[in-house]
């Protein structure tokens, strides 16, 4: 509906809910902002003695939020979490089972703590966690972390300092360290700063909170699959859209919701001193950035605020946490960044101005930069910021010239290739990435051997010089590639043929291998080699059918389950097969291509007869010719000389 609202600007097509230009979208969304305005006027003072109801630290914390406003719209919008208002006002446990919203996904994870056992053990717990803080730290850290909770005292988040004996047995704390974090602001300029992060695991308090279900928040792939379908219906529609996007940042969060009063002696944080070096322990009245239970309630609200901004002001956006990313027509662009802005100011809820901006084509979210220039031609590009491709490549150039490295640091690189190459087209990666994988479950300590130092490398320049990855937008060709082999005495057969998406044959292809390139196959190793010629099969249909194509979806049919899981895992025992997996995914990648592998069944595989040289059923149908020895000697080639 929100999708069809925002294309259908094309004059004689008006319906009661479609408007057909931006200025009737812009007068629309403007008379449903005005109207949730002046109905905020008048829930005023009611506003004003619910909040007086409320707990003393949850009316400090909501004292700005509109909850009474905000219940009417989740109502008026039809939003499925009938309870989160008055969640929200009591403010978040953080022990004992998470309330269900009715809204995600359904998954039942278990506690392995009750809050009575975490209470019980919370004095000697403590103890330890104190003396942890206790120990030397990094001084820019420590230093960050302190001033951190200074500022969050002084905003009243925060109490104390409180002495260590004031505390009941029965009081958990948890301790907050620090870290370094990179972000990059609206206009791509990068900001360091250190995250206080609170250790609610350690205390245990996350280990007595039971899901029924699990919080879903809008990946990249939501965000190309919006832009995708808002591109397609203005094709369908005969309308041009010059797409622009922007993120909105919740400033402090999670500091904008309260826990409830019978959390409160669960959430005293313990925090390192600088100056004198003793911990410190204060009480949060906050949702603390660390426990699970904040976690979901936070999601939970922000989820809510997009489902309310997309149902009653039909905007274009999505939500990461605490990250909105708004997509607009340039002719819209600034009455929407009004709306936005105005529902924000309505709810109560403060945005950061580090990553808030004006409209534009280049937009930076998730940690990942979204380039619209091309969206008139149905086209998005996705790639990852030069900042982090630089310190992803010296981080692995470090390694490789040390020739050793320890396993938690390369894991924290194997975590962060794992997320900038899911942005990269291309499963070649995923196989280096297994590689890594399997050093970091060995010794503490990693030799960087020529299998390491090979995926190393691949993974260093994939970052460092692939092309964005393009999304075309179109609906996207299909083609079906059948293939089949039979290794028989006096045959080694090859066959297959290619359909469109109707079922049209567009070709095919039956070869019978000489002598000597069967010989020359078989000094791999192999006696039968049957699976070797079915790879080969499926290799020569690829590059015959797809040579100079790109951004199709293809499904390659094969009858051999051996094959089949070697093409999907990119890996075997059997070189020859593993150096045919290797050029798929590249030609997978370079092309944009979707290689999609299926079964058929034997039986019903249209390929045998042409690869026991029999296309009797084929008149009419064009045979396509393929330079096998010129393939074999590829795939050897590959296998001699890996890329990874």
């Amino acid at each position: 509906m929100v999708a069809s609202r925002l294309c259908d600007q094309s004059p004689g097509q008006r319906t009661p809910k479609s408007p057909v230009s931006p200025s009737d979208l812009s007068k629309e969304r403007t008379a449903i902002s005005r109207k949730w305005f002046l109905r905020a006027c008048e829930l005023r003072e009611r506003e004003i003695s619910f909040k007086e109801s409320l707990p003393n630290h949850c009316s400090e914390v909501l004292n700005s939020k509109r909850l009474l406003v905000f219940e009417e719209m989740l109502k008026a919008s039809g939003y499925k979490d009938a309870k989160l208002v008055e969640e929200i006002s009591r403010g978040f446990d953080l022990m004992g089972e998470l309330p269900r919203s009715h809204v995600f996904v359904h998954r039942e994870t278990f506690a392995t703590l009750t809050p009575k056992q975490v209470r019980e053990s919370a004095a000697m717990n403590r103890q330890a966690i104190v003396a942890s803080v206790a120990k030397p730290m990094d001084e820019k850290i420590c230093k960050g972390v302190y001033e951190a909770t200074l500022k969050e005292l002084e905003a009243g988040w925060l109490t104390g300092p409180i002495p260590l004996s004031h505390l009941d047995d029965l009081a958990v704390c948890a301790r907050r360290f620090g870290v370094i974090q990179h972000s990059t602001d609206s206009n791509g300029d990068r900001i360091e700063k250190v995250r206080p992060i609170d250790d609610f695991t350690e205390s245990l308090v996350n280990l007595t909170n039971g899901t029924k279900e699990s919080i879903v928040i809008h990946g990249v792939d939501f965000i190309i699959a919006g832009l995708a379908y808002r591109l397609r219906l203005c094709r369908n529609k005969g309308v041009t859209h010059d797409l622009q996007a922007k993120t909105v940042d919740l400033r402090k969060a999670y500091k904008q919701l309260p826990i409830s009063v019978e959390s409160l002696n669960d959430s005293f944080l313990c925090v390192k001193e600088p100056d004198s070096g003793k911990p410190r322990i204060y009480n949060c009245k906050t949702l603390p950035f660390g426990a699970r239970a904040a976690v979901t309630g936070f999601c939970r609200t922000s989820h809510a605020i997009w489902f309310v901004g997309v149902a009653l002001m039909f905007l274009h956006w999505s939500v990461y946490f605490d990250d909105f990313m708004v997509v607009e027509d340039l002719s819209l662009s600034k009455h929407t960044n009004f709306i936005v802005d105005g529902l924000f100011s309505l709810l109560g809820w403060e945005t950061s101005s580090e990553k808030g901006g004006a409209f534009d084509s280049i937009a930076r979210a998730l940690g990942v930069v979204f380039d619209l220039a091309d969206t008139k031609l149905l086209t998005v590009k996705v790639l990852n910021s030069p900042h982090r491709c630089k310190e992803i490549g010296e981080h692995i150039d470090k390694i490789l010239k040390c020739g050793r490295s320890s396993r938690s640091e390369l894991e924290v690189v194997r975590g962060r290739l794992i997320f900038v190459e899911s942005f990269i087209y291309g499963r070649n990666a995923h196989a280096a990435l297994r590689v890594v994988s399997k050093r970091i479950h060995g010794s503490p300590f990693v030799r960087v051997d020529d299998e390491l130092r090979r995926s190393l490398i691949f993974l260093r320049d994939r970052v460092l010089t692939s092309s964005p990855r393009i999304v075309n937008c179109c609906h996207k060709g299909v083609r079906h590639i059948y293939t089949d082999a039979c290794f028989e005495p006096g045959l080694a057969g090859l066959g297959g043929l290619v359909y469109d998406g109707d079922g049209i044959v567009l070709g095919y292809f039956s070869y019978a291998m000489p002598s000597d390139l069967v010989e020359l196959i078989k000094k791999q190793g192999q006696e039968t080699i049957i699976a070797e010629l079915e790879a080969l099969a499926l290799l020569a249909g690829v590059k015959v059918w797809l040579h100079g194509l790109s951004d199709l979806q293809v499904v390659l049919f094969c009858d051999n389950d051996s094959v089949l899981a070697s093409l999907i895992k990119l890996g075997s025992k059997n070189d020859f097969v593993s150096a045919i997996a290797s050029i798929l995914a590249e030609l997978e990648a370079e092309s944009r291509i979707s290689l999609w592998f299926e079964r058929v069944p034997s039986a019903s595989n249209p390929a045998d007869p042409p690869s026991r040289l029999d296309f009797s059923g084929l008149k009419g149908v064009s045979e396509h010719a393929v330079d096998f020895a010129s393939l074999v000697q590829e795939v050897l080639n590959r296998r001699d000389n890996p890329i990874i």
